[in-house]
Order: structure tokens, then C-alpha cells, then sequence
């Protein structure tokens, strides 16, 4: 199945009520805001229609902050259709699932 990838606004995107990172280095999003200036969003993040306005992040909470940082109106995104409890689990596997990538 292809997926349809649409730019939002970024003002129309909550963040992700089961979110289970709480910290953010605020160094790297500066990097990855900067990245983000010079190349665009790379990846698109997922996000699914929310019930009182806009959109809620699944996936890319770091793409989102750091485009907020670089002041970045619209960010390219996928969206799915995802019940509260897929929400919860797949925002859980999403991180726990995450392998930092090794030195270059």
C-alpha cells in the first residue's frame, strides 16, 4: 500500500498524549534544526486526525520540535488511522525500538 505524504502545518500538530520520552537534548534538536534548515525534513513524521482540532503526533517528535526551532511552517507527513490504544503501544515500540546509529 502506498501511503500519500502531505505537508502540514506545524501549528496544526499536537504532540503525542502517550509520548513516552520526557527528555530532549536540547543540543542535538539545535543540530537537527539546523540539518533541517539546510536540508528539509528527511523523513516524514506520522500523525493521525485528532478528534477536537488538527493532528496528533505518532512519530517524529524530534523532527517536529527541531523544525519549530528552524521556524519552519509546514512539515511533510503520513497520515494514519489509529485508535487510542495503537496509539499507545506503537508510540512505546516506535521508542523502545530506536538503535542509535554507531560512530562514523
Amino acid at each position: 500500500m502506498e501511503e500519500k505524504i502531505s505537508l502540514l502545518n506545524i501549528e496544526d500538530i499536537s504532540k503525542n498524549p502517550y509520548q513516552p520520552r520526557r527528555h530532549f537534548d536540547h543540543n542535538k534538536l539545535k543540530e537537527l534544526s539546523q540539518s533541517i534548515e539546510v536540508n528539509g525534513v528527511l523523513q516524514p513524521i506520522i500523525v493521525r486526525k485528532s478528534n477536537l482540532f488538527g493532528y496528533e503526533l505518532l512519530a517524529g517528535e524530534r523532527r517536529l520540535r527541531a523544525s519549530k526551532l528552524a521556524k519552519i511552517d509546514k512539515i511533510p507527513a503520513i497520515i494514519r488511522s489509529y485508535s487510542d490504544n495503537e496509539m499507545m503501544v506503537l508510540s512505546i515500540l516506535e521508542n523502545l525500538q530506536r538503535d542509535d546509529m554507531s560512530p562514523l
